[in-house]
């Protein structure tokens, strides 16, 4: 549920808006309302035709910017934390795609997605429309933090003292800022709320549970085989 493992103050309280011209959230303290007005609407998720409710990206990415149980990782800082017990890598891509395009090294698979469920009108509309593209139908997992807790082998989240790093194809990504080649750094509208993905989203959710180290792989499993660094199939 909402707020449990989100007991960090408000330090950034941007306002947004969602921008149907564009298809994007803009960032806007004039024309949006502040996070904390869309809280007290209760406005901060919202509920799909196929019956699923999720967290609007914007709030995840400043409930994780606001958030100092949260951490982005780079792939060079993993392995050594894996060996020594310190962390675990958590891959939330669908189990097909763990097993069948290779995965990291003593990874766990605790899938964010998983296959449609059910036969209502919307949800075999969906599988139609995505097996059309020759590709499989999914809906989040409801059970993602059970599952997660059984992974980890913990009853607590809050007891868990391992760092949990999160990781995806893509990897999404924090930053709003781009570097231009002269090295100025100037705000990006088109990554006002950074870029999101599957593990960052994961991330959300596992520092909602009450998980109290909770961490993003920079660059996802592209950077990891980019960098060449150790993979299992």
């Amino acid at each position: 549920g909402e707020g449990k493992g989100d007991e960090t103050t408000m330090k950034d309280n941007p306002g947004f808006w969602y921008d149907k011209a564009n298809l994007r959230w803009v960032r806007d303290d004039k024309r949006g309302l502040p996070l904390s007005e869309w809280e007290e609407g209760g406005l901060t998720t919202m509920k799909t035709k196929t019956g699923e409710e999720y967290t609007l990206w914007p709030v995840i990415h400043i409930r994780l910017s606001n958030s100092e149980k949260f951490s982005v990782i780079d792939p060079e800082d993993v392995e050594e934390m894996v060996k020594s017990g310190k962390a675990v890598v958590i891959d939330v891509r669908p189990e097909y795609q763990y097993k069948g395009n290779g995965h990291i090294s003593e990874s766990v698979n605790v899938p964010l997605y998983r296959s449609v469920q059910g036969q209502s009108f919307f949800k075999t509309l969906k599988k139609i429309a995505v097996a059309a593209m020759a590709m499989k139908a999914t809906e989040r997992n409801p059970d993602f933090v059970q599952d997660a807790c059984e992974a980890l082998s913990t009853t607590k989240p809050e007891d868990e003292d391992r760092l949990l790093i999160c990781c995806c194809s893509i990897g999404g990504s924090m930053e709003t800022e781009v570097v231009s080649k002269r090295g100025k750094v100037f705000s990006d509208p088109e990554k006002a709320f950074g870029r999101e993905s599957r593990s960052l989203k994961a991330c959300y959710e596992l520092i909602q549970a009450g998980f109290p180290k909770v961490a993003h792989l920079r660059g996802g499993i592209a950077m990891w085989r980019h960098k060449d660094m150790p993979m299992t199939k």
